[in-house]
């Protein structure tokens, strides 16, 4: 399994990128990962949730305790997780806009 792809590789895949965007209001959302790539210093996800909305969020590095690329408040390394998986997802919007990628719950996983 590949940890993610680059942003080479998913554009030869065919996959649209321009159709996902960044949330703009804080949110909590059951979705399914339909593709991770490297972005600049962060792991860039992309989600579809139950209602057909499509988001991207980025996990960043952390440092700490479990050194990985994972949300702010959760445990889970996106760069080990396969496509097709299900989570409950929370994020939220700092003060200058931009999405925050707060947490992950697992729910389960779809055959891709």
């Amino acid at each position: 399994m590949k940890k993610a792809y680059t942003w080479r590789d998913i554009t030869e895949m065919g996959f649209q990128v321009k159709e996902y965007d960044f949330p703009t209001e804080p949110g909590i959302v059951n979705a399914t990962l339909v593709m991770k790539r490297w972005g600049n210093n962060n792991l860039v996800c992309y989600f579809e949730s139950e209602q057909g909305k499509k988001l991207k969020l980025c996990a960043w590095w952390s440092q700490y305790e479990n050194r990985s690329y994972r949300p702010r408040d959760s445990d889970i390394d996106f760069t080990l997780v396969k496509l097709g998986t299900r989570f409950k997802l929370e994020y939220g919007i700092s003060s200058r806009g931009r999405a925050i990628f707060i947490s992950a719950e697992l729910i389960g996983t779809e055959e891709v």
